[in-house]
């Protein structure tokens, strides 16, 4: 079985066509929620269509989708935008949540096409933050940067650390904790938060995934 390694693919970045309707490049340097990737948003409130063309068996797509009828009260529409792969349609999420895709899909392992359509956006934003996908060719494109997960074998933890209660990152409360991580590349960006134990007590250190950018 193929070993198979996941790319994030910044919504600026070129390999990805922006079709119709005028979008916009956003930048955000703070806000109470999460950032997004590269603090980098393409935004429209037009209809039009995103493509990007990728070898792999996954993907999927990262943004916010924000109404003004929908923050006044009014009613929304259920979705404002339907995803496809290779013109075939897959489940989307019409209101997704901080870091929920809008859409994704477990596909045959080869040369795909990921397509969304906006319509009908109706005082609807519609912001697209990075795309991420799965592959066995090795670093498709230099500009891409890769998903470690923190459960990958690739990180070294003290034994302070353990998994959170969803599994979904790894954490510690113990100073002097250390976690060190081998990699070939020219940055490492280390991905996780401080966070207050729910009882009183010293500051929790969460890493859910890190970012590695490599080049060829």
């Amino acid at each position: 079985m193929p070993v198979t390694t996941t790319y994030i693919v910044d919504g600026s970045d070129s390999h990805i066509d922006y079709i119709g309707g005028v979008w916009e490049e956003v930048i955000l340097v703070a806000g109470n929620n999460a950032l997004p990737f590269k603090r980098t948003l393409r935004t429209t409130m037009q209809s039009g269509n995103v493509s990007f063309s990728f070898s792999g068996s996954w993907i999927a797509a990262f943004g916010t989708v924000f109404s003004f009828n929908s923050a006044m009260g009014n009613k929304q529409q259920d979705s404002v935008f339907n995803c496809f792969i290779d013109n075939k349609p897959i489940p989307s999420t019409s209101q997704p949540l901080t870091g929920q895709p809008l859409c994704s899909n477990v596909t045959s392992d080869g040369n795909h096409n990921l397509t969304i359509v906006l319509q009908d956006l109706h005082q609807t934003i519609f912001s697209l933050d990075y795309l991420e996908f799965t592959s066995s060719n090795l670093m498709p494109n230099p500009g891409y940067s890769v998903r470690i997960d923190s459960k990958s074998p690739t990180i070294q933890y003290s034994p302070d650390w353990m998994p959170t209660s969803d599994n979904n990152a790894t954490m510690t409360d113990k100073p002097g904790s250390n976690a060190t991580v081998r990699f070939t590349g020219t940055k490492l960006t280390w991905i996780g938060f401080l966070s207050p134990k729910l009882s009183q007590g010293p500051m929790m250190e969460i890493i859910p995934w890190l970012l590695l950018i490599q080049v060829s």
